[in-house]
């Protein structure tokens, strides 16, 4: 196995986004840097140095011609995988700077899969501050331009809610319980249904790293890490 350097960070700027095609090592950074590493030509671009958020996201559409970047709750680019350029740009939020968007952002968080921008609203359930009214979901579809909210009865996402993967049609996350239960929910969208797969007790290993696959007959499937070093399948459906 032959290791290769690819990608360079900068200091105090970890990166935050990441996608893998044939040409490119596509990634994106905690203040906004945007880069793709060229595998055939053993160079980095660095498309954009800074933007007004992190970037949250980096997905390849389902045909690989195109790359959709997510900045913050803010904004989502759409680049030609080839050309690198910039298709389109899809404002979620107009004014960056305006008073309540600064506080909705600070709740939010960020899940992209192709064109399905995914933002979540998280209830840090702070003192003296009120609930958000933005509903728990919040999908928008780039390609047709389409924002669709989602909020189930009694679905809330609050600071023991992680969030671990989103492949368009469903969303996976995991809640912390009292007595150290744990417990995998499964939102499908679609259906607009929240639904318990499993449940860890206390006595269990640690959980992480939850992804949404597809096995060979296109079922979906869960694959996790548990105990940090046994990898873990199961089947959804």
């Amino acid at each position: 196995m032959e290791f290769r350097k690819l990608i360079r960070s900068r200091f105090a700027d970890p990166l935050t986004a990441i996608d893998l095609s044939m040409r490119y090592v596509c990634h994106g950074s905690a203040m906004g840097r945007i880069a793709f590493y060229d595998l055939e030509q053993d160079v980095e671009l660095v498309l954009f140095d800074s933007q007004p958020e992190l970037i949250r996201g980096i997905s390849h559409s389902a045909t690989g011609d195109d790359i959709y970047i997510s900045i913050g709750d803010v904004s989502c680019q759409k680049l030609d995988a080839n050309s690198l350029q910039v298709k389109d740009n899809v404002l979620i939020v107009e004014d960056v700077d305006e008073r309540q968007h600064k506080s909705n952002c600070e709740r939010s968080y960020t899940l992209l899969h192709q064109q399905h921008n995914c933002v979540l609203t998280i209830n840090m359930q702070r003192e003296q501050q009120a609930q958000s009214e933005l509903a728990p979901i919040n999908i928008s579809d780039l390609e047709e331009n389409l924002l669709v909210s989602h909020a189930p009865p009694n679905l809330n996402f609050t600071q023991q809610t992680v969030p671990f993967d989103f492949d368009g049609k469903h969303l996976i996350f995991m809640e912390y319980k009292p007595k150290g239960v744990r417990e995998i929910w499964l939102y499908n969208v679609a259906q607009r249904e929240v639904s318990l797969l499993l449940r860890f007790s206390k006595a269990d290993p640690i959980v992480s790293h939850v992804k949404l696959v597809r096995n060979a007959t296109d079922s979906l499937m869960l694959v996790y890490v548990q105990g940090s070093r046994q990898i873990k399948t199961y089947d959804v459906a």
